[in-house]
């Protein structure tokens, strides 16, 4: 390769293009991923999500609990039975992200992906 300007900056270019990784991280709660995602479509162009990292089982209920409060219940039932529903579902949150977790990872020991 002629030493020259373009080559140095085309091999310059070239390595970054092969080395350079952003990491870019945002909750998922709230609004913000959401407008951010709108407003800067390049950020999550290409890019791999991980929403399944591990979170405290303390943290899932806090979420959901937040996530259902406002939440309008089935019409006919009581405050009570709605109070119940309500309950169950916070509960199974935790539960389900756990489970797909695992299902994750046993994807990933069969699938070698």
């Amino acid at each position: 390769i002629v030493d020259t300007s373009d080559n140095c900056w085309d091999f310059f270019i070239d390595k970054v293009r092969t080395n350079l990784h952003v990491v870019f991280t945002a909750s998922p709660v709230g609004d913000d991923l959401r407008i951010r995602s709108q407003r800067f479509l390049a950020l999550i162009n290409n890019t791999v999500i991980d929403w399944f990292q591990p979170w405290p089982e303390r943290s899932l209920l806090d979420v959901a609990k937040k996530f259902m409060q406002d939440v309008e219940m089935v019409e006919n039932e009581d405050d009570a039975t709605n109070e119940k529903i309500r309950q169950a579902i916070v509960e199974f949150m935790p539960y389900s992200f756990a489970l797909v977790g695992k299902t994750s990872q046993e994807y990933l020991a069969h699938e070698k992906q």
